[in-house]
């Protein structure tokens, strides 16, 4: 067996010297590196060759890969070229007013923010120009006395409030007198007459007082027959049975009126209510003796009526002449006046020929009666009942008709009654003697008797 450092001695490689390097080994080496590419490189120059987009591209599965070839130098490797990368496209959608206005370069834009800057704040009150001086010049020698300097203009300032501005007051309204519209005494000439417009009410408060002392609030329609009536009061259905409640009333002299013994049944509960207001008021200043007179008027234009005027006169003689040339289409017939003369050959009728007595008392009060009862007794006309007067008054009268201006003097006459023609008993053919004529006659007498000139103060 050979020994161990013999072993060792066969087995040991020859010691060589490590390869030398030489040029050409360097350009083989340059050369395979640039045969070399990355796989970066090689999409990008396969991306420009070609337009194929999307899926597999057969030039990367290897099916028009060009066959490689051994030995032939590369081409030298070349920077890497820059990418343009797409431009993405929104969605177009409305853009807002305020991204409208942020974007736009318009010249009203910067006109406005320009304007915005540099214009002032608009002033919290308007300046008031000073008003003129109501003062007199000062005299040539005013330089010898000396003058109360002028207290100087507060400005208001902006925090502070407006002073009150001065109403003006508007001017004073005169007071119109309440007294009931009538006809003047003496008409007015045809030259001088305008038409008259009467004021007509409707609706009014009710004249009754509650159990509290208050007036009551209940709004009620007026007769149509008066509503030109001023003075005419209406009454609530409650109120006006309670003023006829009353069977009669004390006068000043302690003398007790029965409401029966004057006021007829027949007439509308309102009529009555207001008969008995006027028949208690005390007599006025403004009242004064005269006559009442009673015209008949005949109109062919109007064949189923006969119109009475009734009114009153302090010159009895002068009225009947004016009333005849005021309206002279019409004929007009004096039938009757109160106070009657009680000598008959003073009992003429006849336009000239009227010689009238002494007047009679308070011809204000003793008319305003009158028209009250003759106003209810030509519109329900009752009397063509045939039991007349003993009827039931009727709940809701009947609706007057139109009036119409006169055509001579173009006034609404509100002294004309027109009473239906009577068609049976007594008072056919004799209305004015059997239903105008008592009327006037009853209240002329309760004037007398209650209300005599020399006892009342």
């Amino acid at each position: 067996m050979p020994c161990m450092p013999s072993f060792f001695h066969k087995r040991r490689k020859p010691e060589t010297s490590p390869p030398q390097v030489t040029a050409l080994d360097v350009d083989e080496i340059t050369r395979k590196l640039a045969s070399l590419t990355t796989r970066d490189e090689h999409e990008a120059h396969i991306g420009r060759q070609s337009a194929f987009v999307g899926g597999f591209h057969p030039e990367l599965n290897g099916a028009l890969r060009p066959p490689a070839r051994h030995g032939m130098p590369g081409p030298r490797p070349a920077p890497p070229t820059l990418v343009s990368m797409p431009t993405p496209r929104p969605a177009k959608h409305p853009m807002s007013r305020t991204m409208q206005h942020a974007v736009s370069d318009s010249p009203a834009r910067d006109h406005a923010q320009t304007n915005h800057k540099t214009s002032p704040p608009p002033p919290l009150f308007k300046p008031v120009p000073p008003a003129p001086s109501r003062t007199k010049p000062p005299p040539a020698n005013a330089a010898q006395h000396p003058t109360t300097p002028k207290r100087p203009h507060q400005i208001q300032t902006p925090g502070s409030a407006h002073p009150k501005e001065k109403a003006s007051r508007p001017p004073p309204v005169q007071a119109q007198p309440t007294g009931r519209p009538r006809s003047q005494s003496s008409p007015p000439s045809p030259t001088a007459s305008l038409p008259v417009t009467s004021v007509t009410r409707e609706i009014l408060q009710c004249r009754g007082t509650t159990k509290a002392g208050a007036r009551c609030k209940r709004m009620l329609h007026v007769p149509a027959a008066h509503q030109d009536d001023p003075e005419f009061e209406v009454y609530c259905p409650a109120h006006v049975s309670d003023r006829l409640k009353p069977s009669s009333f004390p006068t000043k002299d302690n003398r007790w009126v029965k409401f029966e013994e004057w006021i007829p049944t027949y007439l509308n509960t309102l009529t009555q209510a207001n008969l008995r207001d006027v028949m208690q008021q005390p007599i006025s200043d403004a009242d004064r003796p005269g006559y009442i007179y009673m015209f008949e008027i005949r109109d062919p234009d109007q064949p189923g009526l006969v119109l009475f005027k009734v009114g009153r006169a302090v010159v009895l003689n002068r009225r009947i002449d004016q009333w005849s040339k005021q309206c002279p289409s019409k004929e007009q017939y004096l039938r009757y006046y109160y106070p009657w003369p009680s000598q008959e050959d003073q009992q003429m009728l006849a336009r000239g020929r009227v010689q009238p007595g002494p007047p009679g008392a308070w011809c204000h009060r003793l008319e305003r009666l009158v028209h009250l009862e003759l106003t209810d007794l030509s519109l329900n006309a009752l009397y063509n009942d045939a039991i007349f007067p003993d009827v039931e008054p009727k709940a809701e009268p009947p609706k007057m008709p139109e009036r119409k201006p006169c055509v001579d003097c173009g006034t609404l006459h509100q002294e004309i009654f027109r009473f239906p023609l009577a068609q049976h008993g007594m008072y056919k053919g004799r209305e004015w003697e059997t239903l105008v004529k008592p009327v006037i006659d009853r209240w002329a007498r309760f004037v007398e008797k209650y209300y005599p000139m020399e006892k009342v103060e």
